[in-house]
Order: C-alpha cells, then structure tokens, then sequence
C-alpha cells in the first residue's frame, strides 16, 4: 500500500503540475490504522516533490487522524481543507460541528477550505440552497466548495440497446444554489464526474463484465449510449471481439448527435472522433471512462465560468442602475 500510495503521488505531480490539489484519506483509514506512517509518507513525497498539496481533514477522522494531518500541515506550510459529509452529518447541526472543530483545534476560517460534500443526489434537489442558509459564515473561509454526485452506481438497470439522457442533478442543485444565494465569496463546484459518488470494491472472486457504453456529459444531463456487455454468455453466438466493435459505431453516432462538442473541445472529444473514423482500434471500457473524464471535466469548467461570468455582469448592471439611479 505505501508503494502504491508514493506512486500516486507520483503521478498527480506529473499530469497535474504545481496547481493546488486536494488529497483526502478518509477512504484510507483501515490502512492508517495498520500503518500510521502512511499519512507521514504521503504528504512528505508531496513535499519533495514540491507539489501543493492541501490536506483534506474529514469530520469523521478518528482525533489522532485530525491531530496528525494538522501537525503535517504545520510542518510543511501546507493549508488545510475541512470536509463535511451530509450522510452522516444532518444539515440542522453542521454549523455546530464546524463550529467545535475549529475551537477545539484552533483553526480560523480565513485559512481553511471547506467541502460540503452530499454525496448521493439523487432527485431535483435544493440540498445545496437548504445547507448555505445553514451556514452564517461562508464568506468568512477561504474557499468554500459544494460537492455531490448523480450518476448511477452502474447501468444495469437501462434497457439495451438505447439512449439514455439522465438528469445531472448535482450540477443543477449547485446552479440553483449559486442563483438564489449571491455569495460575495464565491461558492465553489466539485463532483464525481460519470461515475457513483460512493467508492465501491468490487468482489475480487467475481470476474466483471461491463458494457459498451458511452457516458456523455451534456448542459443538464448525462448521455448514455447503452451498449451491450463486453463478454458474451454462454449461449450467445458474438465474440467478445465482435462485442468490442460496438464502440466504434457508437461513436459514430455520438459524432453525428447535437450534444457532441467537436474534437478540439477536450482530449476526450477527439479520442471519439478517432474511434469513430475507424482508426483500427475500438477501445476499452478505461479508455473510455477516461475519454468521458477529460469531457466531463472540460464541459463542467466551461459551466462554471460562464454561469460566475453571467453572475459578475449582472451584479455589475444592478450596481450601475443603482448609482445612477441615485443621481
């Protein structure tokens, strides 16, 4: 685990430079129970290797977990970052919480991130709106991020073989909540890309089989080209080569739909349109989760500076009629 954890590392430096990354590790807290210089380890490569890193501090952590990522920060000037799970933190005693945890450690908030993570969101939601009117002092952190996910834990249950166009209630949640509250610092946006929010392990004494399909991510929803699983069943003539061909002609037709943005949008735009025009290979379901990635997190930022853009100019249009209408 310590070797695979350096190696992570290793690799966020490489692809991500030296912009500011979040590492957390609550998901990581059986092994730093068994090895507690893991989180020593993690943190003093990333020092080494002059990434900056921001230690992600979760409500949950067990004290001396806490204790320990403030001592590492402390070390090696890192800035921190609290996040809040609304799973197992109710909305109603979240400022509360926040409240004692930074008195009992004595954090201030102009030095800390805080992530306001609700995980599953799974309907047309206001539960971002409901937990900013909860929280009287979001202006007073340094950055504040609402965090939450939508997508499916798994497509079984979408007929094949269609199109599916399902609801990005996350983005849409975050989007209402920006409108509504008109925070002078702004509100910040994080998700879980095409994937489930809850990390899953999966059986290792159970060999997957998943589709081929295509995640897309569009303004309000999710793309979905529903293909069939990669390894036939016993009694189905295909081949799991034949099986495979099936995205090279999904890409063909997500090439031709209104959603595709072109192959200079993203890298993963042009690894479809590769695909598509037959390249001599079809891909794999890792390509193409990444492929669906670099699209997703490409589309995203464009939303979110367009919408904060949007905001600015109207504050700007309402502050001028203001004072001129003062005159």
């Amino acid at each position: 685990m310590l070797n695979s954890v350096e190696t992570a590392v290793i690799e966020i430096t490489r692809y991500w430079g030296n912009a500011p990354v979040y590492i957390g590790t609550h998901e990581l807290a059986y092994y730093i129970d068994q090895s507690p210089e893991l989180l020593d380890r993690i943190f003093f490569t990333a020092s080494e290797l002059s990434l900056t890193v921001i230690p992600v501090i979760n409500l949950d952590a067990r004290a001396a977990t806490k204790e320990r990522l403030l001592s590492i920060a402390k070390i090696y000037g890192f800035k921190i970052c609290i996040q809040a799970r609304l799973g197992s933190h109710p909305i109603e005693g979240l400022a509360s919480e926040l409240d004692v945890l930074l008195s009992t450690y004595n954090i201030e908030r102009e030095m800390c991130d805080l992530i306001v993570d609700a995980q599953i969101i799974s309907d047309d939601s206001d539960v971002f709106r409901v937990v900013a009117n909860e929280l009287p002092n979001l202006n007073e952190w340094n950055r504040v991020i609402f965090s939450g996910g939508a997508f499916p834990l798994d497509l079984t249950k979408l007929i094949i073989p269609r199109n599916y166009y399902l609801p990005r209630y996350d983005w849409l949640a975050w989007k209402g909540m920006v409108l509504l509250t008109q925070q002078e610092n702004p509100l910040l946006f994080s998700d879980y890309t095409t994937q489930h929010p809850i990390y899953r392990e999966f059986d290792p004494g159970v060999i997957p089989n998943p589709s081929a399909s295509i995640r897309y991510t569009a303004d309000e929803y999710w793309l979905v080209i529903r293909g069939r699983a990669l390894r036939p069943h016993r009694n189905e003539k295909a081949t799991s080569k034949e099986r495979y061909l099936q995205y090279p002609a999904e890409a063909s037709l997500l090439i031709d739909l209104k959603e595709y943005c072109g192959p200079d949008f993203s890298p993963g735009d042009q690894y479809i349109l590769d695909i598509a025009a037959g390249n001599g290979h079809t891909g794999s379901p890792e390509s193409w989760l990444k492929a669906g990635f670099s699209h997703h997190i490409a589309y995203t930022v464009h939303q979110v500076l367009a919408l904060q853009s949007a905001l600015v100019e109207s504050r700007e249009e309402v502050e001028a009629y203001i004072h001129g209408s003062s005159h």
